[in-house]
This record gives C-alpha cells, sequence and structure tokens, in this order.
C-alpha cells in the first residue's frame, strides 16, 4: 500500500462495530490507527470503555490508549498537541493513518478547529447545576438559538459549557467557534460513518451493557476508587461508571443498574449521530441483512479506494 498523507476516518456511534472493523480495515491500507475516544486515554478504564484488547492492539499498532491517570483530567487542548504529534510520527515512518473516532467533537478539532476556550467559571457551574434541563436549554435558546438547535436538551454538559462562555464573553459560542476557529492539521480526510438502523443499534448497545458487567465492570470501577487518589471529574462522569458510582454509594438502587446505563448510552449514541449529520461523510448503512464485519469492511475499503478529499 502507497503512503497517502490523508487521514482515513472511520466513525460511528458506540456500539456500531468499529473496532473490530478498524482492524482489518488497518491491515488492508497499511495503516496504524489513532483512537479518538476522550475515555480510553485512561489507564485502569477497560471494560466500561469497550477498550480494544491487548491481543487486538497487537495485531496492528494502536495509539492514544492508555496515556493517562484517572486522575488527570483531559482536555481537548492536550488530545490535539498529542493527536498531531502522532499523526507526524506514523507518516514519518512511512505509514498511513486510521483515525477511529468515539469522540466526535475531538475529530472536529482536529481538522476543523476549535476557539480559545474561557476557563470555567465554577461558581456561575454551580448554579446552572441546580436548574432542570428544559429550563437549561430555554435559556441557551434565548441567547444561542444556533447552538441550542444543535445541543440536545440532555446533553447538560454542552448546554451548561454554552451559557457559560456567553456568560464569561458576552458572545454566543456558536459564534466564536465560526470566527476562531484554527484546524490542528490540515491533511485532507475522508470519513466513513457506520449507521444502523436505530433499533439494531440500540440491541446491539443493550447486549453490550450486559457483556460488560458480566465481564466486570462493577469490580473495575471498585478498584479505581480504592486507588490511592481520587476519580478526576472527567473519569468520574464518564457513561456507566458514573451510574455504577452512584449505586455504590446509594445514590440510586441496584436493580436499575442495567437499565440506567443503557438509558445513558443510547442517548449517548444519539448524540453522537447528531454530531456525524454535521459533516460530510460517506454513509455505510447496515441493518440484519448486511451487519456482518466482513460487509463492513469491504463497503469502508470501497469508499476509501474511490477517496474525495476533504481540507
Amino acid at each position: 500500500m502507497n503512503l497517502n498523507k490523508f487521514l482515513y476516518v472511520l466513525a460511528g456511534p458506540t456500539g456500531s462495530g468499529k473496532t473490530g472493523s478498524s482492524i482489518k480495515i488497518a491491515k488492508a491500507l497499511g495503516a496504524e490507527i489513532i483512537c479518538i475516544d476522550s475515555m480510553s486515554v485512561y489507564k485502569n478504564m477497560d471494560i466500561g470503555t469497550a477498550k480494544v484488547s491487548i491481543e487486538d492492539q497487537k495485531k496492528v499498532p494502536h495509539h492514544l490508549l492508555d496515556i493517562i491517570e484517572p486522575s488527570e483530567e483531559f482536555s481537548v487542548q492536550k488530545f490535539l498537541d498529542k493527536c498531531v504529534k502522532t499523526i507526524e510520527n506514523i507518516f514519518g515512518r512511512k505509514k498511513n493513518v486510521l483515525l477511529v473516532v468515539g469522540t466526535p467533537l475531538y475529530f472536529k478539532a482536529l481538522v476543523k478547529g476549535m476557539f480559545e476556550s474561557p476557563q470555567a467559571d465554577e461558581e456561575f457551574r454551580k448554579t446552572l447545576e441546580k436548574c432542570e434541563s428544559l429550563e437549561l436549554h430555554q435559556r441557551l435558546q434565548s441567547v444561542d438559538l444556533e447552538a441550542a438547535k444543535r445541543i440536545a436538551i440532555n446533553d447538560r454538559k454542552r448546554v451548561i459549557r454554552a451559557l457559560e462562555v456567553f456568560h464569561l464573553t458576552g458572545k454566543p459560542i456558536s459564534v466564536l467557534q465560526r470566527e476562531e476557529t484554527k484546524p490542528a492539521t490540515y491533511y485532507p480526510w475522508k470519513v466513513c460513518c457506520l449507521n444502523w438502523r436505530r433499533d439494531l443499534l440500540y440491541t446491539r448497545i443493550e447486549k453490550r451493557v450486559d457483556l460488560m458487567l458480566e465481564q466486570g465492570f462493577i469490580d473495575e470501577t471498585k478498584r479505581l476508587l480504592s486507588m490511592d487518589y481520587e476519580l478526576s471529574k472527567t473519569a468520574a462522569k464518564a457513561i456507566g461508571y458514573k451510574d455504577i458510582i452512584d449505586v455504590l454509594s446509594g445514590k440510586n438502587p441496584c436493580d436499575s443498574l442495567s437499565e440506567i446505563i443503557k438509558q445513558n448510552t443510547r442517548r449517548y449514541a444519539k448524540r453522537q449521530m447528531t454530531w456525524w449529520r454535521s459533516f460530510e461523510v460517506s454513509w455505510i448503512d447496515l441493518d440484519e441483512n448486511n451487519g456482518t464485519e466482513d460487509h463492513i469492511v469491504t463497503q469502508v475499503l470501497s469508499q476509501f479506494g474511490n477517496i474525495e478529499l476533504r481540507n
């Protein structure tokens, strides 16, 4: 495979089958994999992040996994610094790059840029945290209708951040994102996004959550909590981990844990797909008749073979 200095990108919601397919795709492309995921960067958070196994990592080199402790905060800027260096390193070794994206925000920052975000205002955030999700979203609509249309009502983290940015700068976050962004890398790219029929995707998610719990998700969370450090705010709010922590602390009943994790994961998958619909992507439509791993690999490689570069 000849070296092509553009970024192959495999995307899709959680539970869509990116991990297994990506290894076969990377081998065919002569590529190394960069994991674009805000939670897989954490050490010792394996089951709940559905992190690629050590065995599979040996088949194809993987990057940006297990790079920080769960006690550390991780930011988009930290990711960009590490990701750009990794891309250059892989190209320098005459290998292609396959980005496997679980966190669309990180990918957007990489190829479209991000504005210099103001520091958090903890007191203002505490005030917002007391509000209901609908009230927060209505407040956002009043100051930044464009952002409100893009951000789901239940996505409290992003709604609060948008309100916080407006509070600190006096400008809507949607305006700042348009006017003050610069890509971290200028390599052209192409995204193939796995697009399961929704009911089938949700079934896959539910089965995966059941498997995680069987594999010891609760025990993994207990081990994290028993470490000599406190979990960072980012790590402690990860889907599944937060829900288990709430059960262990007595905040939520244990018998509802599985359904809570499934519900939150379904919501996250829906938000991921909303993100991807704002990009130029090649959709790989999947259902019960064509959802095999081999079919996914064939379809993605076909799209990459007829690549249309996106700058």
